[in-house]
């Protein structure tokens, strides 16, 4: 799922027409086979939904943050920025569990390690 939120992003932020038509094809063929591995619910969206906003949230803030920076800005402001982020990477790490609690209820999101990587 992150890895479809992340290529989203960059889909977005994509100025090249050939590179984002490939990262499209790329994403469709990765939430195609997220579909098809889990059962329709309400709750694949949802998660899709905040992790999306979350990872959002963190691409402006660092933004932000290395703009005070560049301008050895760390007033009130760097330090309100700081914190929002310390927020929002525990957002981050809490939606991370909530996915992983929910590919624990499907067999099918299972990692399969091979027999040979296990013996190593």
């Amino acid at each position: 799922m992150d890895r479809i939120v992340v290529m989203s992003a960059r889909i977005n932020m994509a100025t090249d027409q050939h590179l984002r038509g490939n990262l499209q094809r790329q994403r469709d063929k990765l939430q195609l086979a997220l579909e098809h591995a889990l059962p329709e619910s309400g709750v694949l969206p949802a998660l899709i939904a905040e992790l999306t906003q979350i990872r959002s949230d963190l691409h402006v803030l660092d933004a932000d943050l290395r703009s005070n920076a560049d301008r050895a800005d760390f007033g009130p402001g760097f330090i309100a920025l700081s914190r929002s982020r310390i927020e929002q990477q525990i957002a981050l790490e809490q939606i991370e569990a909530k996915i992983a609690a929910y590919m624990a209820l499907h067999p099918a999101m299972q990692m399969r390690v091979p027999a040979r990587a296990r013996s190593h």
